[in-house]
């Protein structure tokens, strides 16, 4: 499977080999590091990845959000600076750095390697997205089971994984088709989205024979979802952001 940019942490990030095995192979990448990692800087000197972003100007940092989390927007403050003198034409080498708004002395680090001309919200929304990718994983064990098997052959691991990523699937389809409906419904602004763990429960009700009325089940499930969102409410107000 071919694919445009590779994204790890900081466990794959620091192995200089992996890395240069991916450059050997002309895939780009993202990857996680040690403050501790050396690198080689433009000017031909080692130097720890820590010092050198560091010794950035002030104006180098730009303030980005990564996203929607569960406590909002994840806004950084992020800065990158050039390394590798010897490179081949057409690509570039980077450290990216990420700084943490309320915590200063809380930095990660990247090594990148990209296409010439990449821009700095490129990087960072590659390196943002191993979030979403690590979330799709947890959801999946915890949802359909993904690591859930007690097999040594590989076919069975196959085709215990492909069936639930493809549980997975439906219910991600599924909550995308219900958020799209409570857009269009102002009568459900007051409950919180369905998660795909309500959606699996719903499910589990409607295709299981002994068990309570579905009229039941919903019901709770509508009573369980506005107290989910009245918590929401209150902690964002405490927080002094809205939802």
């Amino acid at each position: 499977m071919r694919f445009a940019w590779l994204t790890a942490g900081e466990a794959y990030g620091q192995v200089r080999s992996l890395r240069y095995w991916f450059e050997q192979r002309g895939v780009f990448r993202v990857l996680a590091t040690r403050r501790t990692d050396i690198v080689v800087t433009s000017s031909r000197m080692d130097h720890p990845v820590d010092e050198l972003v560091v010794g950035l100007p002030r104006q180098a940092g730009k303030r980005r959000s990564c996203g929607r989390g569960a406590h909002g927007e994840r806004v950084y403050d992020w800065a990158r600076a050039p390394i590798r003198p010897w490179r081949e034409e057409g690509v570039e080498h980077w450290v990216l750095a990420r700084r943490s708004i309320t915590d200063p002395t809380e930095v990660a680090y990247y090594v990148c390697f990209a296409p010439e001309g990449t821009s700095l919200n490129t990087l960072l929304t590659v390196a943002c997205r191993r979030w979403t990718i690590e979330e799709c994983f947890r959801t999946a064990k915890n949802e359909c089971g993904l690591d859930h098997y007690r097999v040594r052959k590989y076919h069975a691991r196959y085709r215990h994984i492909a069936l639930a990523t493809a549980a997975h699937a439906y219910l991600t389809t599924v909550r995308g088709e219900e958020l799209k409906k409570m857009a269009s419904e102002s009568g459900e602004q007051h409950l919180v989205p369905l998660s795909l763990a309500e959606i699996r429960r719903l499910t589990a009700h409607l295709t299981a024979r002994l068990l309570p009325p579905f009229a039941r089940v919903l019901h709770w499930s509508h009573w369980r979802r506005q107290a989910q969102h009245r918590a929401l409410v209150s902690h964002y107000k405490q927080r002094g952001h809205s939802p």
